[in-house]
């Protein structure tokens, strides 16, 4: 029953989900790290191709879905391994159960079942893993100065950014020099009178204290130019 050619799909997830495990081990966690400054700021890897512009935006509603499966929180093949090898191995325990109490591997709708449903609970379990996973790879990180992010683009995947003085934090997706996505908690300055809202594209100007995020403001605005002011 452990061979039978009913488990196939189940053994050539759980080999990828193992395949990604050891890519992890032979790196050494360096290419795939997640470690950055602060709890809500995390490397989402080099592997992903979020087709984020030289403008540094992003597909309207492309990035809205991707925090709920864990990317982000975690090293991308770190996270692949994971979800693969639990899909491969709940999906071989669901078959063979089926196969105990019917005297027959699922067929048709049923084998479809069997298939998909193991899926989508790896998936959450991947989500649930994600962020101690990042936290465990921190240390490995190559560059985990927050500074570097200073004058990168990010698009805004919170709802809009809230000011600093209201106490709140909104969310930003970023790529840093080195092309690395990471998932950053922002606000606005008190001076900013322009809000990026969902999807629109903000500048990262500064690390708010004790690593809470940082400042950020609308890209191509008023406050960009005052900001360039000060700065000259």
């Amino acid at each position: 029953m452990l061979f039978h050619p009913a488990n196939l799909p189940f053994w050539l997830l759980l080999t990828l989900g193992l395949l990604c495990l050891g890519l992890i081990l032979l790196s050494g966690g360096e290419d795939d790290s997640a470690g950055l400054g602060s709890d809500s700021e995390v490397d989402l890897n080099l592997d992903l191709d979020l087709d984020i512009d030289a403008n540094g935006e992003a597909p309207p509603g492309a990035l809205q879905y991707l925090g709920w499966l864990g990317l982000g929180q975690a090293p991308l093949l770190l996270l692949l391994g994971i979800d693969f090898s639990l899909w491969g191995v709940l999906g071989w325990g669901l078959n063979a159960l089926w196969a105990q109490l019917a005297g027959q591997f699922p067929q048709g709708l049923a084998a479809w079942l069997v298939l998909l449903l193991p899926g989508v609970l790896s998936l959450w379990i991947g989500r649930l893993l994600s962020r101690p996973l990042g936290a465990a790879f921190r240390p490995f990180s190559q560059d985990a100065h927050p500074e570097r992010l200073i004058g990168c683009l990010a698009t805004v995947t919170s709802k809009a950014l809230p000011y600093r003085k209201e106490g709140k934090v909104g969310q930003l997706l970023a790529r840093d020099g080195a092309g690395n996505v990471l998932a950053v908690s922002a606000a606005l300055p008190a001076w900013a009178t322009v809000v990026p809202r969902h999807n629109q594209t903000a500048l990262i100007i500064e690390i708010l204290p004790d690593s809470e995020g940082y400042l950020a403001i609308a890209k191509d605005s008023s406050d960009e130019d005052k900001w360039l002011g000060r700065v000259d």
